[in-house]
């Protein structure tokens, strides 16, 4: 006989399948253009300016206007985020160069350690097979995905919380284990360093540490007492680095550090900046975002599971998880401001719950109670919009519950299927055969079992699925990254954009990041006044939707609407105005596209030079596609089935500029202010078009109407832009 298999080969085997999985899901788009000015442009900028001076971080690079320090979006020294994710981020940018993909690799290395984390943790404390269903859960998620790829609010640093947060557990975990002091030196540190990444919200670990050590002195029995001498090593290496980097900005910028202290605050008593949310949000809509509506009750009833079985083991190791989620969930009741992802630093631990839920749903005799959960939870799913109203009465209560009542349905719907195998359980006395079958040995109870975990996750993996093809349409969307490339070799000791932003496209951060220039975004008014002032500095460069008169350093491109000109003499060039009159409506004077060749799914780059006319303020821009050989035009905009459902679908439609997934955009797509769309001027209107999967292949044209005033006209001279070939 051979020699039998290491049984570990069943675990690690396919948890090393879902971290090739991971990297595989990621790596193809992990270097996409899009930089959301909610908060990726942001990072990247700060990150950026880090890897030149990691002491010194700053979000607006030697700006030459005044800023306002209390302006985390527009502001000099940045210190609204403490600073751990960004130096991972500018080592990165660093060793690699500046690119996107460099600033997101950090953040998918971490998830893929945190995929193999999660996997061993839940594999210690409850068993492999609830390791493996926990690791694919969190593999499933389409928020990680998005925290990952960077569209997400919090992107780089969530997923920096996530990590150290479940590596102090771990140390921890091994501590109680008996593994010597120097654990808990090391959770202390993790500790620390997750309070480098996201301040407040890595507190759980001290406080499930006091509280273990706590419990024993007060008569509660524990399998494993934390000795006074580990607690001790882990206080003094948890609060050695946040400390010195307190003291540090506090004697360096005095004020602004003062200022953010105080923002800290503000997020628990007011709704800082629209993100306040009720209670009930924390159970509810707060929890599916970061996994699926679906796995809402799921979530809860694994925290239930874990802290039953902890404490009916009296294991302090097991106790450590429902601490984790507990610790992170109560403080958050006293919050008042509650960002989409203010869970995700628990994600990993509820993560391990559901694995420990969904793998005693699916053992051959499997807990009646998880399997009503999982059976309450799936039914729901299908039942939501239907059932949905009968939850209008919390309102006064529970408002999120009203709104969206994934978790009271889910428990109502549970409850119902609880009450069903009660109720089978119970007909054992006189149907013995059926008790045999389907309670006695439970064959039939755990293939409901493990065909619900299916649908569950493969439900998951659909929704996944629709979030990656929704975030596609907007992915190839960077206004500055066609002119970064132009200018990349010219010297320039500040870069002045004329223009205006809306907060979900920032040019001038994003070129700060991939220039490593400093770069600030300039309102018409301001321009001569920022001209002078950079007259001092060295070589300035001028990025103008506006053709002037004087020499052009690049042309404006495909996707990226500037003409960029050479400042001298701190004076500005002139605006090229049409000596005749203006025209009353404007005139369409070039069209340019890149690729002409493309495939579905992708984007097209396109350039329309125009000389403005008096309607110009008042005319938005309709684009379609029309086939050449004849038929309805179609308009350039991914289907509903092609979009993530509910919450991701909105955030999604947050960060899209206007025109890109639905209806009409503005001349200058909001980049432009509109006081400046003046007649007489020529404009470069450089945008991003989404080439919509469900077309047929073959020869279109794209089709341009204005629309003023809710009447639509024809664009005339659109057919100068060249012919598409759809693959």
């Amino acid at each position: 006989m051979g020699k039998p298999a290491h049984p570990g080969w069943s675990f690690w085997i396919p948890l090393g399948g879902l971290l090739l999985c991971g990297a595989l899901v990621h790596l193809p788009t992990l270097g996409h253009p899009y930089l959301p000015g909610w908060d990726e442009a942001i990072h990247a900028a700060v990150a950026g300016n880090l890897a030149r001076h990691p002491l010194m971080p700053t979000l607006l690079e030697d700006p030459l206007l005044p800023v306002d320090y209390r302006n985390w979006q527009a502001n000099h020294v940045w210190l609204h985020m403490p600073p751990l994710p960004f130096w991972q981020a500018a080592l990165s940018v660093g060793a690699l160069g500046r690119s996107e993909f460099a600033l997101r690799l950090p953040s998918l290395l971490l998830f893929l350690l945190t995929l193999l984390l999660v996997g061993v943790l839940g594999r210690r404390l409850i068993s492999p097979r609830a390791g493996l269903l926990a690791a694919a859960l969190l593999l499933c998620s389409p928020f990680a995905w998005l925290l990952v790829q960077g569209f997400a609010f919090g992107d780089l640093t969530d997923i920096a919380l996530g990590f150290w947060l479940l590596l102090c557990f771990f140390a921890l975990e091994r501590a109680l284990a008996g593994e010597g002091w120097r654990k808990f030196a090391l959770a202390g540190l993790c500790q620390g360093l997750a309070v480098l990444a996201k301040s407040a919200l890595a507190l759980a670990p001290l406080g499930a540490l006091l509280l273990v050590w706590l419990l024993p002195r007060l008569r509660f029995r524990l399998d494993r007492r934390v000795p006074t001498s580990g607690l001790l090593a882990y206080l003094a290496f948890a609060i050695v680095l946040p400390l010195a980097w307190g003291l540090y900005t506090r004697l360096r910028w005095p004020v602004e550090a003062a200022f953010e202290f105080q923002a800290v605050l503000a997020h628990v008593t007011t709704s800082y900046e629209g993100h306040g949310q009720p209670w009930d949000a924390l159970f509810n809509s707060l929890l599916g975002n970061l996994f699926l509506p679906l796995f809402i009750l799921p979530a809860l009833a694994g925290t239930a599971l874990l802290s039953v079985r902890a404490l009916s083991q009296r294991s302090t190791r097991q106790l450590l998880l429902p601490l984790w989620i507990l610790g992170t969930l109560l403080p958050l009741l006293l919050v008042q401001t509650k960002v989409p992802a203010v869970l995700f630093g628990a994600a990993p631990a509820l993560a391990i719950g559901m694995g420990a839920l969904l793998s005693e749903g699916t053992r051959r005799a499997p807990h009646l109670l998880p399997l009503a959960v999982m059976a309450g939870s799936l039914t729901w799913f299908f039942l939501a919009e239907r059932l949905a109203g009968a939850f209008g009465f919390l309102t006064p209560i529970a408002a999120d519950w009203a709104r969206d009542p994934s978790l009271p349905g889910q428990l109502a719907l549970s409850g119902a299927f609880a009450g069903a195998f009660w109720l089978v359980k119970r007909s054992a006395r006189v149907w013995p055969a059926l008790a045999r079958g389907a309670l006695g040995d439970g064959r039939v109870a755990g293939g409901v079992g493990v065909l619900i975990v299916l649908c569950m996750f493969l439900l998951a993996l659909d929704e996944h699925a629709r979030t990656r093809m929704g975030f596609a349409a907007i992915a190839d969307y960077n206004p500055v990254r066609a002119t970064a490339r132009a200018i990349a070799g010219e010297p320039a000791a500040a870069v002045l954009i004329e223009g205006t932003g809306n907060g979900r496209q920032r040019p001038d951060l994003a070129l700060t990041f991939l220039l490593g220039a400093s770069a600030q975004l300039v309102p018409a008014r301001e321009l001569p006044r920022a001209a002078r002032l950079a007259e001092p500095r060295g070589p300035a460069l001028l990025l103008s939707p506006f053709r002037r008169n004087a020499p052009e350093v690049a042309p404006p491109a495909p996707g990226s609407g500037w003409f960029v000109y050479r400042l001298s003499d701190g004076s500005l060039p002139p605006l090229a105005i049409e000596p005749e009159a203006p025209p009353a409506r404007s005139r369409l004077l070039s069209c340019a596209i890149e690729p002409v060749r493309v495939r579905r799914g992708a984007a097209l780059q396109v350039l329309l030079r125009w000389r403005l006319g008096e309607d110009a303020r008042a005319v938005r821009l309709r684009a379609s596609f029309s086939p050449v050989e004849g038929g309805e035009a179609e308009p350039p905009f991914p289907r509903p089935e092609h979009f993530p459902r509910a919450g991701l679908g909105t955030t999604l439609h947050k960060l899209a500029p206007s025109g890109l997934l639905w209806g009409e955009r503005p001349l200058g797509t909001d980049l432009v202010e509109w006081s400046e769309l003046q007649a007489g001027r020529e404009l470069a209107d450089g945008f991003t078009l989404f080439m919509p999967r469900h077309l047929a292949p073959g020869r279109y044209r794209l089709r341009l109407d204005a629309v003023e005033a809710g009447r639509e006209r024809p664009v005339p001279g659109a057919r100068r832009c060249p012919l598409i070939e759809v693959e």
